[in-house]
C-alpha cells in the first residue's frame, strides 16, 4: 500500500511516496505451537533424563529459529548441563535458553519426574501432531495439482507421517 503526499516547496509540488508496514498479525495456532515447543524444550533442557523424548523431533518440525538451533545442539551433545556450562555454540540463542530455563523454573520446578515424564510425551506428541496435520495439508494441496506419478510420491509421504504420528503417540502410551 502506498501513500502519497505531497509537499510544497518553492511553489512546485514534489511528490514523495511512502510505503506503509503492514501490522504484524497475532496468530493464536503459531503462538500454541511455539508456546508448546518452547515448554518441551525446557524441559528436556533441565532434565538430561527427559532428553529421549525429542529424539523423535527434527529441526523442521519446529516454528523458531532459537529452537532449531537449541533441538541440533541438543540431539548432538545429549549430556550437556545448562547449569554448568554456557558452549558458544549457544551464545546466538542464550536469551532464548535462559527465557527456557525461566520457563522450567516457574511452571515445572518442584514436581516430580513421573510428572515430568507425562508433560514431556503430551508436549512430544502435540508437537508431531501439530507438524504432521501441516504437512499434510500441504500434501493436499499438492495433490490436487500433480500427476499419478507425483501423487504416489506424496502419498508415500502421507504414510510417513501418520507412521511418525503413531510411533510419537506408542512412546506417549507405552
Amino acid at each position: 500500500m502506498i501513500r502519497m503526499t505531497i509537499v510544497q516547496h518553492n511553489n512546485q509540488a514534489n511528490i514523495r511516496t511512502k510505503a506503509l508496514k503492514q501490522p504484524l498479525v497475532f496468530d493464536k495456532a503459531i503462538a500454541e505451537i511455539t508456546k508448546v515447543q518452547d515448554h518441551l524444550l525446557g524441559l528436556v533442557l533441565i532434565n538430561k533424563s527427559l532428553r529421549s523424548y525429542i529424539a523423535v523431533l527434527t529441526p523442521e518440525m519446529l516454528i523458531t529459529d532459537e529452537a532449531r538451533q537449541l533441538i541440533r545442539f541438543l540431539n548432538n551433545h545429549p549430556d550437556f548441563n545448562v547449569v554448568t556450562t554456557q558452549p558458544k555454540e549457544l551464545r546466538l540463542v542464550s536469551d532464548y535458553v535462559k527465557i527456557l530455563v525461566l520457563q522450567y523454573e516457574e511452571l515445572y520446578q518442584g514436581l516430580e519426574l513421573l510428572e515430568l515424564q507425562y508433560e514431556a510425551a503430551r508436549l512430544q506428541t502435540h508437537v508431531v501432531g501439530q507438524f504432521v496435520k501441516t504437512e499434510k495439508q500441504k500434501l493436499i494441496t499438492q495433490l490436487g495439482e500433480s500427476d499419478e506419478l507425483t501423487t504416489q510420491t506424496l502419498l508415500k509421504r502421507v504414510k510417513e507421517l501418520d507412521s511418525l504420528l503413531k510411533q510419537a503417540r506408542e512412546d506417549t502410551n507405552g
